[in-house]
């Protein structure tokens, strides 16, 4: 039921054209063109370097062999790339079931059906999962989701059969092994997909804690199954700090200090949570204006919240609700996993809604449990719908509406104008927003609406080299070949490494008869990316002309 499910929410959405980073990501990046590529783009990795935007992010090796598998089946084809995704969420959906339902019955000795499946159909079919499904480019976060998950499935069989005697529990130690080490496996496989990855010794931590009934004694004794995970999360580190160069997101860039960041985060996580139970206001780039004083109501009320709930759940603790512990696992499981993104680590955006795919695990077995106990659900598997009609009733009124505003989401990303016109409308000062309206005006042969756009993406922000690139490639269509060449070099002075920007102004300059300038552009690019599709062809032909 949850594929038919997934397929009747997403089918619809998979020839959904390539959007925003996806175009930099992929349509434009010749590291995933071949395997050799992308195997040059790892081993010649120079930290020190400039990164430029479309190449492959250093730290997601696993993410963009996917996307060189999906360019060497089907080209630039985006229906291969959104089954790609389709299917991760499905399995992953799986997953979760298998999860859930493992952890209740080595927290409680019970089976349970009804809890899994409704996190399941709710992780398949929530709206603010759609981002991270729909828009390729998150792929990152689909792959890091489903590793993560394997991992935990595989430390849990690891743990039946250290710590249960049941039959299930019983096993070698060849079985033992096997588990465990596949589960660091899975680990590592979720680390060189995406870095938010790194929480999943906590979250280790914290499931020894829930599994042990609160029992520090236990707790400490069967902490030690941990431990390998720790190792593999310090090796982790030094390696991004040795060969990377850095621990935070390589390709993240963010106009926000540090404390401003942090200072706004709280705000954004109760949205987050607003946005959850309330499916409305989503966007495919928010442009949150930051507070940066700590007693403006919204972040001062934000904080407040946040250090209630905390507190409530270290009184579950310490009075040990045995019955609450997964209800506090579900909380801790949310904040634990988006932590990378929401609390000390400046990223491009404020808020970003594939950010939330694999804590909105834990947000959707919290709303389970609680809507159990408030209808106080009779598992008599005989007379289940008779007994909780009005429970039946309610999700399946949440589900369907979920249902419907995903599909409906997905509809949008059929027609990235419409897509990028609900951006305008909830952040009409978003610079981004005009210049990617621009972009697909353009590719729709509506030049004049382009150029428009593009102006005002200028007049928000007249420091983004995109939106000049950009104007410039709308005046180039046109044969405006002197404004063409005359945006790439405004692009140009705000970014010296663009390049798209020199290929295009080689291009303008050809046409312009200024094949010395012309050659001197193309050389650029060849020299920033000897890969770059077609550069060599193209500097033959100039020097033939001149």
């Amino acid at each position: 039921m949850l594929i038919l499910w997934a397929l009747l929410i997403y089918s619809h959405s998979l020839d959904a054209p390539f959007i925003f980073d996806d175009l930099s990501k992929i349509a434009d990046n010749s590291e995933i063109r071949s395997l050799s590529n992308f195997k040059s783009s790892y081993l010649n990795f120079d930290p020190q370097a400039q990164r430029l935007a479309n190449q492959n992010d250093p730290s997601r090796p696993i993410t963009y062999f996917t996307f060189t598998l999906n360019y060497l089946w089907g080209g630039l084809n985006p229906i291969g790339y959104h089954l790609f995704n389709l299917l991760l969420h499905i399995l992953s959906s799986l997953l979760v079931f298998v999860l859930i339902r493992e952890i209740i019955f080595l927290k409680d000795q019970r089976d349970s059906f009804w809890i899994p499946f409704l996190v399941s159909i709710l992780f398949i079919s929530h709206p603010m999962q759609t981002n991270a499904v729909t828009y390729i480019f998150s792929r990152a976060e689909l792959l890091a989701t489903f590793f993560y998950l394997c991992s935990l499935i595989f430390f849990l069989h690891y743990w039946k059969i250290i710590f249960y005697s049941h039959p299930e529990g019983m096993g070698s130690a060849l079985k033992k092994s096997f588990y465990i080490i596949f589960s660091m496996l899975f680990f590592i496989a979720a680390l060189f997909s995406k870095q938010n990855a790194v929480t999943l010794p906590a979250i280790l931590l914290i499931l020894v804690a829930i599994l042990s009934e609160c029992d520090w004694k236990k707790v400490i004794i069967r902490i030690r199954a941990t431990i390998p995970f720790f190792f593999i999360f310090f090796l982790y580190l030094l390696f991004r700090m040795v060969y990377l160069g850095g621990v935070g997101d390589l390709e993240a860039y963010s106009t926000l200090p540090r404390s401003a960041y942090i200072l706004n985060q709280p705000f954004v996580i109760l949205k987050y949570l607003k946005m959850n139970l309330f499916p409305q206001n989503f966007s495919i780039d928010h442009a949150l204006l930051p507070q940066l004083s700590f007693f403006t109501p919204r972040i001062f009320l934000s904080w407040l919240t946040l250090l209630l709930l905390f507190a409530m759940g270290i009184f579950m603790v310490w009075k040990k609700q045995k019955k609450k512990l997964l209800h506090l696992f579900g909380c801790l499981w949310f904040i634990v996993t988006l932590s990378p993104t929401s609390s000390f680590f400046p990223t491009t955006s404020l808020l970003v809604e594939n950010r939330v795919y694999l804590p909105n695990i834990g947000f959707f077995l919290v709303l389970a449990l609680l809507i159990f106990s408030l209808f106080k659900v009779k598992m008599d598997e005989a007379l289940f719908i008779r007994k909780n009609i009005g429970f039946l009733l309610l999700w399946a009124g949440f589900i369907g509406s979920c249902s419907y505003l995903s599909w409906e989401r997905n509809q949008k990303f059929r027609n990235p104008i419409e897509l990028w016109q609900e951006v305008i409308t909830q952040y009409p000062y978003h610079y981004r927003a005009y210049s990617q309206l621009g972009l697909h005006y353009r590719q729709l042969g509506n030049l004049d609406r382009a150029i428009e756009s593009y102006l005002k993406a200028i007049e928000m922000n007249p420091n983004t080299m995109e939106s000049y690139y950009n104007l410039g490639n709308a005046h180039l269509e046109k044969k405006e070949y002197s404004l063409a060449a005359h945006y790439y070099l405004k692009s140009l002075e705000l970014d010296p490494k663009f390049l798209r920007a020199y290929y295009n102004l080689g291009i303008a300059y050809f046409n312009l008869k200024e094949y010395k300038k012309s050659l001197e552009s193309f050389d650029q690019v060849q020299k920033l990316d000897p890969l770059f599709p077609g550069i060599k062809e193209m500097i033959t032909y100039v020097k033939k002309s001149v």
